[in-house]
This record gives C-alpha cells, sequence and structure tokens, in this order.
C-alpha cells in the first residue's frame, strides 16, 4: 500500500509488520522533503503526509504497537496542540504589481539614464524596502532610480516587479518576544517585559539595531540586533553597557511632530515612534545656551543668482551643530570623501524624494579663508552646487532655506546623503 493512498479503512487491513513497513515510508519521505535543514517540497504535499501519518500512528496505538520517536512525531504532535501546521498552508498572492518600472524608460530603455520604480500605495513603506528596489536598478540594470509612490500604481505602460505575497514561515512555533532569542533575521533581547509595544524603531542603521518600544511608558521593551552583524553573546554585551549608561540618557523630541521620549541611544539615531520623523536634542546639555541659539544655520553664499548657483559649507571641524554634537577635521575628511565617491544625494530636511541639484565643486578648506564678510575655518568641508529645482531655489532665495548639513554616517546626520 502506498502511502498516499492511505484511509482510515484500508488500514484496518493492514498487518503489524506492514505497519511498520509504511511508518518506515512515512518517515523516509519525511527526511527527503521536509527534514532538516527545514525544506519546502513543491513535489509532496505537507499537509496530506501529515493527515495520513496520523492516520496510520493512531491505528498504530490502537493495536499497542510502540516505536521511537522521530522528527515527524515531534511535528504531529505540534499540529494537535495548535490544530494548525504553519509550513503546510500556501502561499497567497494579496497584492499584485506591488513594485513596477515605468516611466520613459519603458519606451526608451537605451536612451534614459535614471529608471522611475513605482511602488503602488501612500509614501510611508520602510527604507528597506525602498533600498532595495533602488539595488535592483543600480546594480543589475546599471541605472540611477527615482522611487515613487502611486495609490493606483502606473497610469501608463510598466514593467511589473514584484507582487505582494503572504509567505508562511518555515517551522510552527511560539515565539516569546520577553526572551532572548535568536530569530531569521535578530537577536532578539528584552529589557523590559511588562511595557505595551506599539511600534518598532531604528536605534542605528549603521550598527544594525532596532528595538520594539512602547509608547505609553515611552520605554524600550526589546532590542533587536541584525544577526549579519551580531552574535548573541556581543548583543547581550551591548545591552549590559547601556544599563551602565541608564544616567547618561538623552531627551528627544521629533523635529516633525514633536513627540519626546528618554533613550541612552543618541537621538539624531533614533526615528520617531509616532510619525517616522528625525528625532534630535530637545535641549542642550553642557554650555547652557538656551535652545533657540542651537537653530543656526550656516550662511549660504550665492556665487551666481542668475545661473542658480551657491557655495555653501557643509560641516565646520570642532564647531557644535544643532544636535549638541561636533566633528573633527579628519571625520568631516571621511565624509566628504565618501560622499564624492558615489551615491550622492540631495533632498530637504534628509527625507524624502532627491532634489535636481549638480554637483560643481568639493572641497577641503586648507587655510582660514574670508568670503565677504564670514570667515570659513580650515579643514571644513565646502561645495558649490547649481541648484535646479525650482522650488528649493525658492526656498533659498527666500532664506527658508538657509545651509546644506551632513547626513550621513559619521554615527550622525548628511542630508547630502
Amino acid at each position: 500500500m502506498k502511502i498516499e493512498e492511505l484511509t482510515q479503512s484500508s488500514i484496518k487491513k493492514v498487518d503489524d509488520r506492514e505497519l511498520y513497513s509504511l511508518r518506515l515510508r512515512f518517515l523516509q519521505v519525511w527526511k527527503k522533503h521536509f527534514g532538516n535543514p527545514i525544506k519546502k517540497s513543491e513535489e509532496i504535499d505537507r499537509g496530506k503526509i501529515l493527515e495520513n501519518y496520523q492516520t496510520l500512528k493512531k491505528e498504530m496505538e490502537s493495536r499497542k504497537l510502540s516505536h521511537d520517536v522521530k522528527e515527524i512525531d515531534k511535528i504531529l504532535f505540534q499540529k494537535t496542540i495548535y490544530n494548525i501546521d504553519v509550513p503546510s498552508l500556501d502561499e497567497q498572492v494579496i497584492g499584485e504589481d506591488f513594485i513596477s518600472i515605468a516611466g520613459d524608460f519603458v519606451k526608451n530603455p537605451k536612451g534614459v539614464e535614471k529608471v522611475d520604480i513605482v511602488i503602488k500605495g501612500s509614501e510611508g513603506h520602510s527604507e528597506e524596502l525602498e533600498a532595495f528596489v533602488e539595488n535592483i536598478v543600480t546594480n543589475i540594470m546599471m541605472k540611477d532610480s527615482n522611487v515613487m509612490y502611486m495609490v493606483e500604481g502606473p497610469t501608463d505602460k510598466h514593467i511589473p516587479l514584484f507582487d505582494i505575497v503572504l509567505r508562511p514561515k518555515a517551522v510552527t512555533k511560539v515565539v516569546d518576544i520577553r526572551k532572548p532569542e535568536t530569530t531569521e533575521k535578530y537577536h532578539r533581547i528584552p529589557v523590559n517585559k511588562t511595557c505595551k509595544i506599539t511600534a518598532t524603531i531604528d536605534i542605528s542603521e549603521k550598527k544594525g539595531i532596532k528595538a520594539l518600544y512602547c509608547g505609553k511608558e515611552k520605554e524600550i521593551a526589546t532590542y533587536l540586533f541584525d544577526v549579519k552583524k551580531w552574535t548573541m553573546a556581543k548583543a547581550k554585551e551591548w545591552v549590559k553597557e547601556q544599563k551602565v549608561k541608564k544616567a547618561e540618557e538623552f531627551e528627544c523630541e521629533c523635529v516633525d511632530c514633536g513627540y519626546k521620549m528618554k533613550t541612552v541611544v543618541h537621538c539624531v539615531n533614533i526615528k520617531c515612534p509616532e510619525c517616522g520623523g528625525q528625532m534630535r536634542r530637545a535641549s542642550r546639555p553642557g554650555s547652557g545656551k538656551p535652545e533657540e541659539q542651537l537653530n543656526k544655520s550656516i550662511k549660504i553664499f550665492k556665487i551666481s543668482k542668475d545661473k542658480q548657483i551657491i557655495g555653501v559649507v557643509v560641516y565646520a571641524p570642532d564647531e557644535v551643530d544643532t544636535q549638541g554634537d561636533k566633528a573633527t577635521a579628519e571625520e568631516i575628511e571621511k565624509a566628504a570623501h565618501k560622499f564624492n565617491l558615489g551615491g550622492r544625494a540631495f533632498k530637504i530636511m534628509h527625507k524624502g524624494k532627491e532634489i535636481d541639484v549638480d554637483l560643481l565643486e568639493t572641497y577641503i578648506m586648507p587655510a582660514d579663508v574670508t568670503i565677504g564678510k564670514e570667515k570659513i575655518k580650515k579643514g571644513s568641508w565646502f561645495v558649490v552646487c547649481k541648484v535646479n529645482d525650482k522650488d528649493a531655489w525658492k526656498g533659498i532665495k527666500s532664506s527658508e532655506i538657509s545651509g546644506i548639513s551632513m547626513g550621513g554616517e559619521a554615527d550622525r546626520v548628511l542630508s547630502l546623503n
């Protein structure tokens, strides 16, 4: 008898010896198609195999035939407890053409340098998603990309790339977020077992640290460490260090919605758990200067108003910025070189779409210089740009946009991204 044909009535006619033979066949099929390391077979119906094995197991128990416990027995027991075997569930497409290539590239792929990527829906998806599709365009298509959101998707010719698909997990298991655990992506280390989790926030994208955050209590419940960058031991050591630093908490507020929270991690490395905006220091410690004095901006030198060309100091060495931080000349030079080597982008307020700006000159000042009445220190990063974006140029002329600042990673923020 084949295991696929086994039924409650047919198995009654099988003698004890053949029951053991059938069980051996089940074990062989399970190991080949679903054994460790975890596999997902398209040839064999996992749910049907478990259903038939349960019929065999019940018959053996009714005859008091003993057997040792194998992996399939554990899976079947788990299915009996929860009445579900997660890997047996089918994938489900819940949104077609979620990400597409659109725009002029579809009509003229050889003559267009920038590829429009359309994500269906309103703006607000994760930065990881945008980085994922931009990586496809950059590394596979060898083009620049422009990511945009459209509620109904592309309105003209396009090339669909991805659907939204629900994929069942590879194992059925209970995840207790209150205990240290390693998952497929993260080492999870809880630090508050009572507060109610309301959001996931970024602690340090560069270091690969996120956290589950409790909005009501304004405390972190669990730290999440990228398994590609951390071991569990190193993650626990980091968390232990944060507890020691508890007295060094920063008071942070969101520049967009004003939400406030306390954290042992510097404010500029955290996104607002309420609106996703950038956090900053609520007040500057140390010098006692009032808040309004921190909101300084670096003067834009309008080198040519007719040509819309400006010069600006991006960062000056050893000067406290609006976040209460400062950088050395060496750190500024590294940031400038990294920016010049590639991946350049100009954005308003460190977020949103890129604006059209041509970079004409960028250099580190070799000595103290004076432009007009403004003094520029040696080691300052100075850039000259042509601003093609009409709205941005309007903002510069009205002084609404008053400078260019870093929003990259010297563990602080380049809006030259």
